[in-house]
């Protein structure tokens, strides 16, 4: 997925471009999952939530449990936060395919107030120019704040981590990817 190859895995793409035979990259777990089923792909490292969606035998290795953080262009933002501080209607989230959309939709009761917008660049450029806020995975918001002081985040307390796992058909593939991704 875009937001772990980018934040998580980038150096090891970059190392290994060349050993890869065909790198799929989507912003939509279920994507990649399909291309999985459908024999495309050898392996996938994807959100655990996805395991369910994937067909046949597989191997799978729990890689890391990452947080959230809420992401402001306000600048006095604690350092820690906690669902029962966000204003619904001051939330902005990606499009109701991806799993953390959906867990948010459910905490506050498919509210109309949450507004959606499925592209992170856009989504991060309103955050920047207004006052509405957004989630996202602590890696990348502790990245975007280190690279762009327009942004402001704190690791929220209360919102339950997401689990990566490397999904493989085969033991080579994935004793290989295993010994380097660290």
């Amino acid at each position: 997925m875009d937001n772990i190859a980018a934040y998580h895995y980038s150096n090891f793409i970059a190392q290994h471009l060349n050993d890869i035979k065909h790198l799929q990259i989507s912003v939509k777990g279920i994507d990649l999952v399909k291309y999985f089923n459908d024999g495309q792909l050898d392996t996938i490292i994807i959100n655990e939530e996805n395991q369910s969606d994937i067909e046949g035998e597989f191997l799978e290795n729990k890689l890391f449990q990452e947080g959230f953080a809420l992401v402001s262009s306000q600048s006095a933002l604690p350092s820690a936060f906690s669902l029962k501080q966000i204003t619904s209607s001051k939330l902005l989230i990606a499009s109701r395919y991806c799993p953390v959309s959906q867990q948010l939709l459910n905490i506050f009761d498919f509210s109309d107030d949450l507004k959606q917008i499925g592209h992170t660049n856009t989504l991060l450029e309103v955050i920047a120019n207004s006052d509405y806020q957004t989630m996202l995975p602590l890696q990348m918001a502790k990245i975007l704040t280190t690279n762009d002081h327009r942004f402001q985040a704190s690791e929220l307390i209360d919102f339950p981590p997401r689990t990566i796992s490397l999904f493989s058909c085969t033991e080579d593939v994935q004793n290989f990817l295993l010994s380097h991704l660290g």
